[in-house]
């Protein structure tokens, strides 16, 4: 299923976001042979870093590289370092700035 939704939203050579400590599967399996970069971002006990996210979007932005156009996070029982569930005002956050991320990309 994972496979089929990167098919459908990305092309060759575009960029996914993850967290830094993925299931080594995800890389190995799905981003590398289909052609995509794993960009990897740091992590906090609540997840990915925040400021980090929105560092690495303005990296990529500022490059005038395409935006990632895929997340790919575990949110609750993180795998591999089985980070409990994360907190919910900080999870908000993180949807705050992937949204408008997205919002960005959409208008370009």
């Amino acid at each position: 299923m994972w496979q089929m939704v990167m098919r459908l939203l990305m092309d060759k050579g575009d960029a996914i976001l993850c967290e830094e400590y993925t299931y080594p599967h995800v890389a190995e399996s799905f981003v590398q042979p289909q052609g995509y970069t794993a960009v990897p971002l740091s992590m906090d006990s609540f997840g990915i870093v925040p400021s980090l996210l929105r560092q690495t979007m303005e990296s990529f932005r500022a490059a005038g590289k395409p935006l990632p156009r895929l997340l790919y996070t575990v949110p609750v029982g993180q795998n591999p370092t089985g980070q409990p569930p994360v907190n919910c005002s900080d999870f908000s956050l993180r949807l705050r700035l992937i949204k408008h991320w997205q919002a960005l990309q959409q208008s370009i």
